[in-house]
């Protein structure tokens, strides 16, 4: 039971430091939808979906060379190899930084108000990715975790003043996402004492080789993940404009709680999923995670249609009409987790290949899909391609990893919970008196918690096994 405990011991410290920055990042769509229009709020949206393309290419994504890295045993245990590999990426991200400067008189040609800002985001941005990432590597999670909630609190602080107080709009929230990055960075290198780990004379051409051989499939991985998670806004912006771009950004904010759970347990499940790797009963191991996260999966988004017509009322009255949305970007996520967590068997193995040719077969049909649903049924149609492409990068690696590490999926399950969503979505579209919708909705909640009431008595078993009181570094 000791890798359960582990699981669910690192899977609490970054609930306890995710919840709080979760729903502060919740509550200020109001604020957003207020002091921002669907424009502003559209370009907003676009500027950071950018930066999540380029983060990937400046960096070279070494950054998750070092996570992986750092938790092979004997490096752990070795405090040189600790510095080369860190030293090692850091010069790589600070060259990478440099070539991009290079690059920028040419991107200024078109003329884009706000591309210093973008660098200044990015660069920083990718500092703070490579420290965060190497302190979780060197399991430092209770100093990750607060590290994520300084940051909202940040954000959160520092729209309230320039959005509400003085009016600053655009570049008000830009300012706030570049005071964050910066005292995050702050913090985890005096924290973690990063300093220690920087040591010029220790980098390694060999090792940067070796990590790079790791990353570099990462980058179309990343770009092709890109498209299949953000392209839609592009498209969208392309056929129907930044309003429309601003409302469907809007409504991928709810769905976003879901994905709050989905990444504070994939923080802590990459850790166990390359402990584990080499158990010899890891497909048994793998196959209960993953059916138990089906199961959470499909709970939360069952209780989310429960909530989501309640709330439309916290909304500017420009973005009311978000709600329409949400099933379908709820859907997408439950498949785009299947597949993040299937992903992890790659990264487990030292494998990335498999990534990048699903994802970017996943990002094709997407694209596609986009292409041919925005014009057709407008901003539901960007949400439906999502979850298309999800879908098939899900299935394609249950295939692609099945000789690596074969995962049993609880399919009676797995279509039982299918099916009682689909009948949530049936009403949610069809039912407009609210409170007779919200009882339905109450009722397939319930039948969903009968459905997965395996997932709960596991959830209790595991927790009278487990001292919630995590051992942290």
């Amino acid at each position: 039971m000791n890798r359960y405990k582990s699981l669910i011991r690192n899977s609490f410290v970054m609930f306890l430091g995710n919840i709080g920055s979760k729903l502060i990042a919740f509550f200020m769509v109001p604020l957003y939808t207020f002091f921002l229009s669907t424009y502003e709020f559209g370009i907003i949206d676009i500027i950071m979906t950018s930066l999540q393309m380029l983060l990937p290419i400046i960096t070279l994504t070494i950054f998750e060379s070092v996570f992986r890295f750092s938790l092979d045993f004997e490096i752990q245990e070795s405090n040189r190899e600790l510095k080369i590999i860190f030293s090692s990426a850091l010069l790589t991200v600070l060259l990478g930084n440099i070539a991009f400067l290079l690059f920028l008189p040419i991107i200024n040609l078109f003329d884009f108000a706000y591309l210093f800002y973008v660098y200044v985001i990015l660069f920083l941005q990718s500092l703070q990715s490579l420290l965060s990432y190497f302190v979780r590597g060197l399991k430092k999670l209770k100093i990750f975790a607060i590290n994520g909630m300084l940051m909202s609190i940040i954000i959160a602080v520092g729209n309230i003043v320039l959005l509400s107080h003085f009016s600053m709009g655009i570049t008000g929230y830009i300012i706030t996402v570049i005071l964050a990055n910066s005292i995050s960075i702050f913090y985890l290198f005096f924290m973690s004492k990063i300093w220690r780990f920087i040591s010029f004379s220790e980098i390694s051409f060999k090792r940067i080789k070796e990590m790079l051989n790791y990353s570099l499939p990462m980058i179309p991985n990343a770009f092709a993940w890109w498209i299949n998670t953000a392209a839609s806004r592009f498209i969208l912006l392309t056929f129907l404009g930044f309003a429309a771009n601003g409302i469907f950004a809007v409504a991928t904010k709810i769905p976003s709680m879901l994905s709050m759970l989905n990444n504070i347990f994939f923080q802590s499940w990459k850790i166990s999923a390359v402990e584990e790797y080499k158990s010899e009963d890891k497909e048994k191991f793998y196959s209960q995670i993953f059916n138990l996260l089906a199961q959470l999966l499909f709970l939360s988004s069952s209780f989310i249609l429960v909530l989501i017509r309640l709330i439309t009322g916290i909304v500017d009255e420009s973005f009311s009409y978000f709600w329409f949305y949400v099933p379908v970007l709820l859907l997408g996520i439950i498949y785009n987790s299947f597949a993040g967590f299937l992903g992890s068997i790659y990264v487990a193995a030292k494998k990335t290949k498999g990534l990048f040719i699903t994802t970017t077969i996943g990002a094709i049909v997407n694209v596609s899909l986009n292409l041919i649903l925005v014009p057709t049924i407008g901003i539901n149609g960007a949400g439906i391609a999502n979850m298309l492409g999800f879908f098939l990068v899900w299935i394609l690696r249950v295939k692609d990893t099945s000789s690596e590490l074969p995962i049993s999926i609880n399919y009676k399950n797995m279509i039982l919970n299918h099916l009682i969503f689909a009948l949530q979505m049936l009403f949610f579209y069809n039912i407009n008196y609210i409170k007779f919708l919200t009882f339905c909705q109450i009722v397939f909640f319930i039948m969903m918690i009968l459905i997965n009431k395996s997932f709960l008595f596991n959830i209790l078993k595991v927790y009278k096994t487990t001292t919630l009181k995590p051992k942290l570094r």
